[in-house]
């Protein structure tokens, strides 16, 4: 077909825009070419722009890709389900004495949070990581912080803006110093310390009950988290699964399924600008636990989780699972990022549920299409 032929068989270019929107959420092929029909002057001709249109290749592909994205959508949709019927409701369900077998059967295989409460049970670390004797350990150790947090929006992956190096000893006396709960000044994941010789001697104070994790590659897959009271991770969701374990204070832990699509809209890469309040405020189901010392958390890949601390705080994360663990590939909140919305306005949050029900988003007028199908721009 020569270019200019092909030319001479297309719709106009925004009943084309209105027509795929249509045709990728479902909308009856026919009941489409009714409506072109009926407001073109020359029915006929637009009838056969219109088979020219619905059958190009370019749509063609576009709907399948719809298709299989509404299927996908429906098996999150049929997860979301079986969720909300857990006899745990909105709780984390909480497991003391929990058998390593059970942990990864019901829990780490199917996704879901967990708390270990007393976990760490027999671990020195819970009284020999109190900040004051951390200091004396660790005293002339070069740490790296992160201060003046709250100087800037987004301090956490813009973090490296803000890393200063400095002597344990003054990053305790620091924490020590604050007058109360303050996000200025923080030992985060980021700042690499847990991979010191020093800061990987600590790890001896820790015993966990066997079959969890494998300890012998505890020294490149923990981290280790050091703050005062009103410290703040923000919302965010990691590519890994995480044990996360509190040594000395408290910390309350909020999740949001990994399920829960529609918590991307606001997030940027792997974090999100709202709190967990917003999302809860928008209907969205929030859980919480505050987790004391010797406590775990099993935070699933993908969860969403805002983490705060109650007290000045002292904290190790791990990622060393005896199964595995590699899930770098899980990045939902970057595909589309860049993309344009552009200035054609579907009124989407109006009309979705009419495509739920299969009619058709909007009608041409109320779009802004008023004009003759046929007829080119």
């Amino acid at each position: 077909m020569s270019d200019g032929l092909a030319a001479d068989l297309q719709l106009a270019t925004d009943w084309q825009e209105w027509l795929l929107d249509n045709l990728m959420a479902g909308v009856p092929v026919a009941e489409l070419e009714r409506l072109v029909t009926e407001r073109a002057a020359a029915p006929d001709l637009a009838a056969q722009r219109f088979q020219v249109f619905v059958n190009s290749p370019a749509v063609r592909a576009a709907c399948a890709a719809a298709a299989e994205r509404d299927r996908l959508e429906q098996i999150v949709g049929l997860r979301r389900a079986h969720e909300r019927l857990s006899r745990h409701g909105a709780a984390i369900p909480a497991r003391a004495h929990l058998t390593a077998d059970e942990f990864y059967e019901h829990y780490y295989v199917t996704g879901a949070s967990v708390v270990l409460p007393g976990f760490l049970a027999g671990s020195r670390a819970l009284e020999l990581w109190s900040p004051a004797q951390l200091a004396r350990r660790l005293a002339g150790v070069e740490a790296e912080v992160c201060t003046g947090r709250e100087t800037i929006e987004r301090p956490d992956p813009n973090f490296r803006g803000l890393i200063r190096s400095m002597p344990f000893e003054a990053f305790a006396a620091s924490v020590a110093g604050t007058s109360g709960p303050t996000n200025d000044l923080y030992m985060i994941s980021n700042n690499r310390n847990s991979r010191r010789p020093e800061f990987m001697a600590l790890l001896r104070d820790l015993h966990f009950p066997r079959g969890f994790l494998d300890e012998r590659r505890s020294g490149g897959a923990w981290s280790f988290w050091f703050g005062p009271a009103g410290t703040i991770t923000p919302l965010h969701h990691d590519a890994h699964n995480i044990l996360f374990c509190q040594i000395h204070g408290r910390k309350r832990v909020r999740l949001v399924s990994a399920l829960a699509s529609e918590v991307f809209d606001g997030s940027y890469g792997y974090y999100h600008d709202e709190r967990m309040d917003d999302l809860a405020a928008r209907g969205v189901a929030v859980r919480e636990v505050t987790l004391s010392p010797g406590d775990a958390l099993f935070i699933p890949v993908g969860t969403w989780h805002e983490v705060e601390a109650l007290d000045v705080s002292v904290s190790a994360s791990f990622l060393n699972f005896v199964r595995p663990n590699d899930f770098s590939w899980y990045a939902p909140g970057f595909i589309g990022s860049a993309a344009a919305s552009g200035d054609f306005a579907f009124q989407r949050a109006e009309d979705d549920e009419a495509h739920r029900r299969g009619g058709v988003r909007g009608t041409p007028e109320t779009l802004g299409v008023s004009r003759d199908p046929a007829v080119r721009s």
